[in-house]
This record gives structure tokens, sequence and C-alpha cells, in this order.
């Protein structure tokens, strides 16, 4: 055979598998789908037909499970997410849960302060100062931990100075996210 036709064909047979792969999973998507879709197609218009009425916009989307109870552990009633508010406590709240999980991985709570935060019609964010005390792998530990525990807490700025015996001072500003459970619209 003659070697520079060789050469030409060789460059050119990753195009033709190419050509060949489209056509095989053209001819398989002609004869296996297309009859799906219209048998759906013509479903939907018997079903128009008949009076039934398919409006999507209608349709709400189910949460999974899972994302259910995040959102329904991170929630209060209006009232009670109002009451809350107003007195500080949710704030209060996220200090302890940042001062608990700090406590748990080897870190000493030096100073604690909850502010109230932002509020918007749907959601409440407290926020919290902490001042904290220990190594730096304990600080990972704590980041861990609320990183795997499910909560909605964001780490918005911290700072780490060091101080004797491996010891860290560790300069935490933390914000908590919680949903107003609003009645349903009908």
């Amino acid at each position: 055979m003659n070697p520079v036709l060789d050469a030409r064909l060789r460059r050119q047979l990753p195009l033709l598998i190419a050509v060949i792969t489209t056509a095989v999973f053209m001819a398989a998507h002609n004869a296996l789908f297309q009859p799906v879709v219209r048998r759906y197609e013509t479903a939907l218009k018997t079903a128009g037909e008949s009076g039934a009425v398919f409006d999507g916009s209608q349709v709400q989307a189910m949460l999974p499970p899972r994302v259910h109870a995040l959102l329904m552990d991170h929630s209060l009633s209006e009232a009670e997410a109002d009451q809350k508010s107003r007195a500080g406590l949710l704030g209060a709240e996220l200090v302890q849960r940042l001062s608990d999980v700090a406590g748990r991985n080897g870190l000493y709570v030096i100073v604690a302060e909850p502010d109230a935060g932002g509020e918007s019609p749907s959601t409440i964010q407290p926020r919290a100062h902490v001042k904290l005390r220990g190594p730096y792998a304990s600080l990972l530990a704590v980041l861990d931990e609320l990183a795997r525990n499910g909560s909605l807490i964001t780490i918005e700025r911290f700072t780490i100075a060091p101080v004797a015996e491996g010891n860290q001072d560790i300069d935490l500003y933390a914000s908590g996210f919680i949903l107003r459970r609003t009645p349903r619209k009908p």
C-alpha cells in the first residue's frame, strides 16, 4: 500500500471513528427514545383534551428529607423568633454552642460576647465574638466539628496569635443562621 495514503488514513482515523460513533448513537436514539417521547406527547395531548390541567407552576418541589430536617432544626416560628431575638437569646445560644464545641476540643474560652446581629423578614443572623486559648490542632478540630455536625454557623473571620507553651490566642467572629417559619399562604 502507498505509505503517503496510509499516513493520511491514519490521521483521519479519529474523525472517522467519531462520525461512526455519532451515527450509532443517533440510530439508537431514534430507535429507542423517540417512540417514548411520542407516547408521552400523545398522553399529554389526550389528557389535555379530556380537561385535565397540567400547570408546572402549581406543583411544589419536595425537599429531600435531610434538607427538610436541617431547615426545621434551624428555624423558629415567627412569634418565637421575635421573642428570642428581642431578648438576645439567639446570640447567647450561639455563644453557648461555640463554647461547648471549643471546650470539647480542648480550647479555653477567655471572652464570649453575643451580638443581636442582623434580621430580615425571613431570617435572623445572630453573631458572636469569642476569644479562645489553646493549641492550633484544637482550633482545627472545632472547625471540623462545626462543619460536620450540620450546624448553620459561619466563621466570618478569625485571628491567631501565638503565646507560650504552644498555645495560641484565637479571636473568632461567627454568625448563625435561623429561618423564620411563616404561615403558608393559600
